[in-house]
């Protein structure tokens, strides 16, 4: 293995992770494949994280660690991704792990397929980091399917960086994540897309994922809005492409129905109501799109029936 060229670098940004990152770093340490770095940017943590990520460089020379204070995860990850050095680019949580063969697998599929990214499965809960995997099958699509595939949601098809593996040159064309933003996966995920000739997706799950109740994604706050920008934002991108525009717009309702109910749920009826409008706009053209997953149909049936079905479609699109 040459130290100073890598095959794949793993960029973990780190900010209060002291109670978890020993396991997400173990979980790179024990891989099947030993041609990595890992790369630590601990962003202006408080506790004991910075000092793990500097104890964890000293131990093994394929870990380097850096300090920042961007406070924000997108400016760490692309922080962390001008510092790499592979070929291939992944990024992983700090409070998530890797199966321990979970690279060996996702760079046989890039090279394989001779793909520019891969999507891999990934099990929520608590627990254990995920054994050794058997042999997953990969489907293989061009970029603009992988885009469709993702923003119909589809299974399998989720939009996290995280779960994924990306050649250097494919990020080099879709560019930075978006410093401005939160819900920067969902906002990154189309220019991923786009910048990818091939893409390589399995269902089986190489990632682990903690839930973390009090994580961005489990708490309630303005922030919480970006999603509407960002999905705004997709649906403006596609309408170029009518078969996009579709799938978007799809993205679009999922996201105005998760917002107006977590909005409702939270007391803020200016949000809920600004975001019903949006929900009866689209219903009618989501529930006559032959590829809209039943989920989506079943909220756009319940968003005709009016304010007192607005509950149960709260509660089929939380997500």
């Amino acid at each position: 293995m040459m130290q100073n060229t890598p095959l794949v670098s793993v960029i973990v940004p780190a900010h209060n992770a002291a109670d978890y990152l020993g396991e997400c770093v173990d979980s790179i340490r024990s891989q099947t494949l030993a041609d990595w770095e890992l790369i630590l940017v601990d962003d202006a943590s408080d506790d004991a994280t910075g000092a793990m990520c500097d104890a964890f460089a000293a131990a093994d020379g394929r870990i380097r660690a850096f300090h920042i204070a961007a406070r924000h995860q997108s400016a760490t990850r692309n922080y962390g991704t001008a510092r790499a050095k592979g070929r291939y680019i992944c990024y992983l949580d700090s409070d998530d792990a890797y199966g321990n063969s979970a690279l060996e697998l996702m760079i046989k599929a890039m090279e394989e397929f001779d793909a520019d990214m891969c999507v891999a499965g990934y099990v929520d809960g608590t627990g254990n980091t995920l054994p050794q995997m058997p042999q997953p099958q990969w489907a293989v699509c061009n970029g603009t399917e992988a885009l469709r595939n993702i923003l119909y949601q589809r299974p399998g098809w989720h939009c996290s960086v995280c779960a994924r593996m990306f050649t250097r040159d494919m990020i080099s064309r879709a560019g930075q994540f978006d410093e401005a933003l939160f819900y920067e996966d969902l906002e990154i995920a189309p220019r991923h897309c786009m910048a990818a000739a091939r893409v390589a997706m399995t269902e089986a799950p190489l990632y682990f994922y903690r839930t973390n109740p009090s994580s961005f994604m489990n708490t309630w706050h303005s922030r919480r809005l970006h999603s509407l920008a960002v999905v705004d934002r997709i649906a403006s991108r596609c309408a170029v492409d009518s078969r996009l525009a579709a799938a978007a717009r799809s993205r679009r309702f999922s996201a105005y129905c998760n917002i107006m109910g977590l909005a409702a749920r939270n007391g803020d009826r200016a949000t809920a109501r600004s975001c019903w409008t949006v929900v009866k706009s689209l219903r009618g053209a989501v529930l006559s799109d032959p590829e809209t997953r039943l989920k989506n149909k079943i909220g756009a049936l319940l968003a005709f029936a009016g304010g007192g079905a607005c509950t149960l479609l709260m509660k089929w699109l939380g997500k």
